[in-house]
């Protein structure tokens, strides 16, 4: 249910907002990326996507909105959206809503795997 639950969000991303790409990944110890699920580009597109938001960086011209969904057992897992094209009040607060819906998701599929 979880990779489910992460693929669905990868996708619902980009149609919600209009972003170019979207990626669910876990951030390791020593600062690799385990990816958890993506849409709108490849896996290299996205495990680079993923180490740009977890450095901070900036996605060549566009932007990065990373939103922290939880843990995994390896270490915090997020989801980052990248756009080319800028993002008003409405699609970071839609990015928020959605991100909190997928913790809680993610908080109930931990609790029934207990």
């Amino acid at each position: 249910l979880p990779d489910l639950l992460a693929r669905e969000l990868a996708t619902a991303m980009i149609e919600a907002v209009g972003a170019d790409a979207a990626v669910v990944y876990v951030q390791l110890p020593g600062g690799d990326v385990r990816l958890v699920a993506l849409a709108g580009t490849d896996t290299e597109g996205a495990r680079d996507i993923a180490r740009m938001a977890g450095l901070g960086e900036h996605h060549g011209p566009g932007i990065l909105l990373v939103e922290p969904i939880g843990r995994d057992s390896d270490g915090p897992r997020s989801v980052v959206v990248a756009s080319t094209r800028p993002a008003g009040h409405a699609v970071l607060r839609r990015v928020r809503m959605m991100a909190a819906v997928a913790r809680q998701g993610f908080e109930l599929c931990g609790a029934r795997e207990h």
